[in-house]
Parts: structure tokens; sequence; C-alpha cells
């Protein structure tokens, strides 16, 4: 049986950013910024590709969709990125 696309679990940048609805070019800074604030990192044991439930856990806090189950408040975006 085939593997749907939104049943992986593993996504690389570029798959995160089609998730995202972002170019593929620019997620690469997106990224680094977010990291900085907790967006999970890509792991070598999975060819370097990011866990994708951890990211969308990360982006519904961001976008105070939900808190954590510590109880840790939503991220607070600190206003609009220039990316070029």
């Amino acid at each position: 049986m085939a593997e749907r696309a939104q049943d992986k679990l593993f996504l690389d940048d570029k798959e995160i950013a089609a998730r995202l609805g972002v170019r593929a070019a620019m997620f690469p800074s997106i990224a680094q910024v977010l990291e900085k604030d907790g967006f999970p990192r890509r792991d070598p044991l999975f060819e370097d590709k990011r866990y994708w439930p951890a990211c969308r856990s990360y982006l519904d806090r961001r976008q105070g969709v939900r808190q954590d189950d510590d109880g840790a408040l939503p991220l607070n975006p600190d206003g609009k990125e220039n990316w070029s």
C-alpha cells in the first residue's frame, strides 16, 4: 500500500514549505528565524527531515490555537519579517 503524503511523519523543508503555502526558496530563512523560538530542527537520524507533528504543534501555539499539555502559553510573533 502506497503511503499518502499527509500520513508521513518526517518531512523535508520543501514539503513543509508546500504545506505552509510558502515558496520553498524562502523556507530556509523562515525556519532559521523560527528555530530560535523553538521550531523543530531537522533530525539527522531521519535524513535531515523535521517531525511534522511537532512542527504543526509549534505553529498552532504560535497562532494561539492551543496550549501545550504543560500549560505553556501561545507564542507571540514579534512582527512582520522581511525575507528578502
